[in-house]
């Protein structure tokens, strides 16, 4: 992780992030529900955040999480598009 952030290297960087705390989680849970749907719509990486309030992917351009954020609406879920700073 550390060497994919030195070099901006988005691959190297999804790649290496893990949850521990997802090994607690029953894989029949809407965290694995979630982190399923965002892969399958193009994410790089996903995963919860923290003890498990979210669920997050990480996309290599715009267009391809504004495509996941628009596949997601209507689910159930609150479903957020961000970008980091």
């Amino acid at each position: 992780l550390t060497a994919g952030l030195a070099h901006g290297d988005l691959q190297e960087i999804t790649a290496n992030l893990y949850n521990t705390f997802e090994a607690v989680i029953p894989t029949e849970s809407d965290v694995f529900t979630i982190r399923a749907a965002l892969l399958r719509y193009g994410a790089l990486n996903a995963m919860m955040s923290g003890s498990g309030s979210a669920v997050f992917g990480v996309f290599d351009t715009k267009t391809a999480a504004r495509r996941a954020y628009d596949a997601m609406q209507g689910n159930g879920w609150q479903v957020f598009l961000c970008e980091s700073v």
